[in-house]
Parts: structure tokens; sequence; C-alpha cells
């Protein structure tokens, strides 16, 4: 099995319908699903369970966080290939499998994205990435393939992050300058930007995390204005 994908999700309802549609409708199918739900009570789980026969796997109970449940999706993987498409996300249209499975070959394969809201925003990458990407951005895991073996190498993903262990797995990965990648010019997912990472009260926590990223795996960063200014306002309580 070249692919799989992915699913995190909890109390999902109003999202993961979206997710199980652009999942099942790829017109490239040759793929695994596994599903982590953390034991939902709104319904999600009856949800899944109406798909379950596309569902390669579907684990539902009680988990120790996003990136937690993101590990255990792994562990239960057994694809080349790894995307994580969590509940509300989607894959763009019914190509985005068929993109990756013709790209495939390098370590990392990733596309743009378009950020869901009031009105979709598209967030184009560059064609090259290295270390000094990760001074200010990341990747887009909705839209990004990246080889299991990288993921174990790494030991998956840090679950002492709330919000930014997709951010630290990527810097800490193109640290490497043996990673090979290829970006495909075309949106190969939607984010649902209203998720924990995008509420007002959890911003303070995101910048916390990104700031312990880029310290830990950008050695550029320790020198720049950005982050001297981030430590200024955590010694005065504003950051």
């Amino acid at each position: 099995m070249k692919f799989t994908v992915i699913t995190v999700c909890r109390n999902e309802i109003d999202g993961i319908q979206r997710t199980i549609r652009s999942v099942c409708s790829q017109e490239f199918q040759n793929f695994e699903w596994v599903v982590i739900d953390g034991g939902s009570t709104d319904g999600t789980l009856d949800e899944l369970l109406r798909a379950k026969s596309r569902i390669s796997c579907l684990v539902s109970e009680k988990d120790e966080g996003i990136f937690n449940a993101m590990n255990k999706g792994l562990s239960l993987s057994h694809g080349e290939y790894v995307i994580f498409m969590n509940g509300g996300d989607s894959f763009y249209d019914e190509n985005s499998m068929s993109l990756y499975e013709q790209n495939s070959g390098p370590d990392v394969i990733y596309g743009n994205l378009v950020f869901t809201g009031n009105e979709d925003r598209l967030k184009k990458y560059p064609h090259h990435i290295d270390r000094r990407h990760f001074l200010r951005k990341t990747l887009p895991h909705q839209a990004s393939a990246v080889k299991r073996e990288l993921l174990d190498r790494v030991g998956g993903f840090d679950e002492s992050y709330k919000i930014a262990g997709d951010y630290d797995f990527f810097a800490k990965l193109f640290q490497s300058k043996q990673v090979t990648s290829v970006h495909i010019d075309h949106p190969l997912a939607k984010f649902d930007d209203s998720g924990i990472s995008s509420q007002t009260k959890q911003r303070k926590i995101g910048r916390r995390e990104n700031h312990r990223v880029r310290w830990s795996h950008v050695p550029e960063y320790r020198k720049s204005m950005k982050c001297w200014r981030h430590i200024l306002k955590r010694c005065v309580g504003l950051a």
C-alpha cells in the first residue's frame, strides 16, 4: 500500500461529513484510511460508522491530545506515505490523491492549501524548502504526504505540544539536507481554520510553541529581532 490517509477527530459533527465525502470521492482509491476518534459523543462516531466500509481501521477511545491521536494513527498505518486529513478538513477535489500518486518518489510531497472561512483563501508554498523556511512558516500537514519511515525516524510527533507538533516535526525533518521534496503547484486540501489553533484563546499558546520550535530547530532564529521581541514580551507577561 503506497498511501495511508489518517483522520483524527473528536466531537467533529459539523465537519466530519465534509471529511468523509472528500476521502470517499477520490478518483484514486488505492489507499488505506485509518480513523482515530477521541471518544466522540456528538454523533461523529455514528457518521464514521456509516462510512465503515471505506475505513480500513477505526478506533474510538479517549486520547491524550491531538498529537497523541496522530501518533496512534501512525502506529496503525501501513502505507509508504502518510497524509493527515483531520476531522473538518478535506481534499481540495477528487483529483488530489491522483496528484500525490503521479508525483510519488521524493520523501515529502506537498501542495498548496485553501483556508475556508467567510471566504476561501489560497496559500501557495515555495517550490524549494529548506531549514530557513521554518524561520516563519511551516508546511500544511493536510496538503502533504510524508514517507512513513521519516516519521518513524524522528519518533513521530512530540506530544508535549498542544498546537505546534506538526510545525516541530517538519522543522526537525528539514534540518537534514538529505530530505527530498517536490511541490505540486495546485491546491491539494482545504483547511477548516475554525479549529483549536485558530481560536483567540489559543493564540498565546501557539506563539509560545512556535518560538520553542524555532529556537530548537532553526539556529538563525536565535539571532533575530522576532526571537528577542518574543522573549522580552514573555518577561513582561505579554506573550
